[in-house]
């Protein structure tokens, strides 16, 4: 029998009657609206698919058995020069070791060689010579517009637009790209129409000013974002995964025009998840940076980013190990020293922010290098993953100043373990909960299969996604098959390795996805770098470079098709 409910007559009582009612009706609509939104997931259901997407040099996909590229990988050695921890190379006092005179020299000829202004240079499309001395900023679109028939009536961009788009620079109003309604839309436009125009991939010097101005600007919107995400990102399918990028712009761009539907973020239906590693080692990673921190400006729920260990300043900023390929190495260059100086702070900034894992579907855990370390005890290193308000973001890992509180220590290992860690290759020489010590340095962890098995029964989880060591086919299967490892760059360093993405369908479905190398692989090659080319010899390719066929400009005339609900393509 119901309960007979009694309202009170006075008009107090029924006042306060009606508005407890309408409370709990406003309660209850909250619980099955979650109910509604939440999805079901049945985590018996997530398994990898009997077959690889495989796209082959001529921008060609096709199946190839899973069983089969085990087989064809089994014996190949996955060949990978492993980073040193920067703490390595730090002295007693926590700073870095002082630069020799022969390297202070180098550094100071790169940021000469890096300048590309010239104030005594005439602007072309000015009415009137700037006068000596003074510095005019390009607008961003100057180097596209140059081979476009400007007209009043095109639909493009007027002369007249063009020509207040260049005062407003030169009056100090930081105007954007007329292509754009905003900073992002107008670096995107920059990069898909100009920067990687035939797949050059050349920055022209009209343009290269305004575009660290705008990335500056970029960082601070992006920074924004960044900071009201969590620390461990709640994820649902259908999502592709993405492993290190490592400044290989060609790849990345060549992923992103494909899997983006209609060119336009907006309008695609799944996520992007990166697991970090944007930049060094390879020659393009200030123009990786700015694509996807555009397109997380565009779209910030459907593109996700998290940090590597190479998204820290001490990392990044370490010319000395990577040369001409760090990212501060490349500010300095492309920017010259003052500007240059201010984007890398400006990137390095925002990536202070990024979250450090994910969750996909309460199933999947992505972070860049693996799990954090475990004492024994209560096992609390998930919750300190989601304290998203007690745990304090880090520019570097490998900076603790004096007295620092065990708390922040505590936290400073975690974060570094996730970004550095590493799965073991020998189950040998391992702590009784399954952790010992990593070739790569001091204080970095190796984990093995009692410490994943371990991490998943803890949290109700079945699989470990992770990214930070190259493979020869960009993609690994290990631990029994519950850890993933994914590098989404190809011809690393001179080596001619694949591309690997995953994709998690909303069924539950992960397909991998890999693309061949190429040939010629000296696109991700930097000077100065193990396998990078002469410059001599970079000059003699670059005719035939240009001349020869790539997957990523093959695909621009090839066929789209659904496989599984994947998006790929034929020539």
């Amino acid at each position: 029998m119901a309960e007979q409910v009694v309202v009170p007559t006075d008009p107090e009582g029924q006042l306060k009657y009606y508005m407890e009612e309408v409370e709990r009706l406003k309660a209850e609509n909250a619980e099955l609206k979650a109910k509604a939104g939440k999805k079901i997931v049945d985590k018996d259901s997530y398994e990898m698919a009997n077959h690889v997407i495989m796209v082959r040099k001529e921008g060609k996909a096709e199946k190839v058995p899973l069983l089969k590229l085990f087989m064809d990988s089994k014996n190949r050695i996955d060949v990978r020069e492993a980073d040193t921890p920067v703490c390595g190379r730090l002295n007693q006092t926590g700073e870095p070791e002082e630069e020799s005179v022969e390297e202070k020299s180098a550094k100071n000829m790169m940021v000469v060689e890096g300048m590309v202004d010239d104030d005594n240079q005439e602007d072309e499309d000015d009415e009137e010579p700037k006068k000596k001395g003074r510095r005019r900023p390009a607008p961003l679109n100057k180097g596209a517009l140059k081979d476009q028939k400007i007209s009043s009536n095109n639909g493009i961009v007027s002369k007249h637009t063009l020509k207040a788009f260049q005062d407003s620079w030169g009056s100090g109003g930081g105007a954007v790209s007329p292509y754009g309604s905003n900073v992002a839309e107008s670096i995107l436009d920059y990069l898909n129409h100009s920067f990687a125009k035939n797949y050059e991939h050349i920055n022209r010097p009209g343009t290269i000013d305004a575009f660290g101005r705008h990335l500056i600007a970029l960082c601070s919107e992006v920074t924004s974002h960044l900071k009201t995400e969590p620390l461990q990102l709640q994820l649902q399918a259908p999502i592709y995964v993405f492993g290190d990028i490592h400044g290989n712009f060609r790849d990345l761009h060549y992923f992103l025009s494909e899997l983006v539907l209609f060119k336009n973020i907006k309008y695609t239906p799944h996520n992007f998840l990166f697991l970090g590693d944007y930049v060094d080692r390879g020659p393009h990673g200030i123009e990786c940076v700015a694509m996807l921190f555009a397109l997380k400006a565009i779209s910030p729920k459907t593109l996700l980013l998290l940090r590597g260990n190479h998204e820290d300043r001490l990392v990044n900023g370490d010319v000395r190990t990577y040369g001409d390929g760090s990212l501060k190495a490349q500010c300095m260059s492309r920017f010259g020293a003052i500007l240059g100086e201010s984007v890398w702070k400006a990137i390095n900034g925002a990536f202070k922010w990024l979250p450090l894992t994910a969750v996909i579907d309460d199933t999947i855990f992505c972070t860049h290098g693996g799990i954090p370390r475990f004492f024994g005890g209560a096992d609390n290193r998930m919750a300190r993953l989601r304290d998203t308000f007690r745990f304090p973001r880090f520019e570097t890992f490998f900076e603790c100043g004096p007295g620092e509180p065990a708390h922040i220590q505590m936290c400073r290992e975690m974060a570094a373990d996730c970004c550095w860690s590493d799965p073991a290759e020998s189950e040998d020489h391992l702590n009784e909960h399954g952790f010992g010590e990593n070739p790569r340095g001091q204080g970095i962890i190796v984990f093995g299969s009692k410490a994943v098995d371990d991490f998943l029964a803890k949290n109700d989880l079945k699989y470990i996604f992770r990214a930070h060591q190259e493979k020869s086919d960009g993609l690994k299967v290990s631990k029994n098959a519950r850890v993933l490892t994914i590098f989404s760059t190809s011809d690393y360093i001179g080596h001619q390795n694949g591309a690997g993405v995953v994709f998690v369908s909303h069924a539950g479905t992960i397909r991998l996805i890999i693309k061949e190398p190429e040939d010629d692989c000296t696109h991700t090659t930097v000077p100065g770098e193990k396998g990078g080319k002469s410059p001599k010899k970079d000059k003699k390719e670059k005719k035939s470079r240009s001349r020869s066929s790539s997957v990523a400009s093959n695909a621009s005339g090839g066929e789209v098709q659904e496989v599984d609900g994947t998006k790929t393509m034929s020539a």
